[in-house]
């Protein structure tokens, strides 16, 4: 008990909110014994990750399950990011790649066209003559993957989450928006583990940052009714054409 009180007041966290704990959690002065007979305790943070998204449905019900364990919150959200990192490929992405792959090209046939003798130093320790390298700076192509086409890779969507364009009282329209959003919380709902939950994230564009929005947004999904943001627009869109037939009618 002690123990525990001493991680609530330290994360401002009630007790009754305390999924679980690792003994990382508690202070270096705690006995061994406790981890063994403390109802609360597991062996690592992997397991408070596992439970808890083999029990939520959805990315709010994650949020608030790991909320109360800060560091178990945070190493799911590396992993998310990570995940998008390596599987999703945006229009930057494949930007940045052509640029890198096509500047080592130039810096290259530079190289060849410099004097063998030029090139022979290049290859050489400092203490035999050798000069500094001319491509120190900038990775060979063999290091850099080719310039691939953006409709090769999968897109990532560009614009910001839906929840977070809803919560500027912004009205989502975009299906592609709507649809990263529900594809979250069905990954949260049918993932068992946080490897399993990176892999369904990976089906649909947007749903990692999707995800990475709600699980640090309150609420951020509960407002997620796509029927009334599209009957919203649409009676904004009919305003303002009686609106502007007014307008015309009149003159303006």
């Amino acid at each position: 008990m002690a123990a525990l009180k001493y991680y609530c007041r330290e994360h401002d966290v009630s007790p009754e909110q305390i999924v679980a704990l690792t003994p990382d959690h508690l202070p270096e002065e705690t006995p061994a014994w406790v981890a063994d007979a403390a109802p609360m305790m597991v062996e690592s943070t992997e397991e408070i990750l596992d439970e808890a998204i083999a029990n939520g449905e959805s990315v709010e019900d994650l949020r608030q399950t790991l909320d109360p364990t800060p560091d178990a919150h945070d190493q799911l959200q590396k992993s998310v990011q990570a995940d998008r990192d390596e599987h999703v490929t945006t229009r930057a992405d494949v930007n940045r790649n052509r640029e890198a792959f096509f500047s080592a090209k130039r810096a290259e046939d530079a190289y060849k066209q410099l004097p063998l003798h030029t090139r022979l130093r290049a290859n050489l320790p400092n203490r035999f003559g050798g000069i500094e390298h001319p491509l120190a700076d900038v990775p060979s192509s063999d290091e850099i993957d080719g310039p691939r086409k953006v409709e090769e890779v999968p897109r990532a969507v560009q614009h910001s989450p839906a929840a977070k364009r809803r919560d500027k009282r912004g009205i989502v329209i975009d299906k592609r928006l709507l649809a990263a959003e529900d594809a979250a919380d069905e990954a949260v709902d049918t993932a068992e583990t946080s490897e399993t939950l990176c892999h369904r994230l990976r089906d649909t564009p947007g749903a990692h940052q999707d995800f990475l929005y709600a699980i640090d947004t309150p609420d951020a999904h509960t407002k997620h009714k796509p029927e009334e943001d599209l009957s919203e627009s649409l009676e904004q869109t009919n305003q303002r054409e009686r609106t502007q037939k007014r307008d015309v009618s009149l003159g303006l």
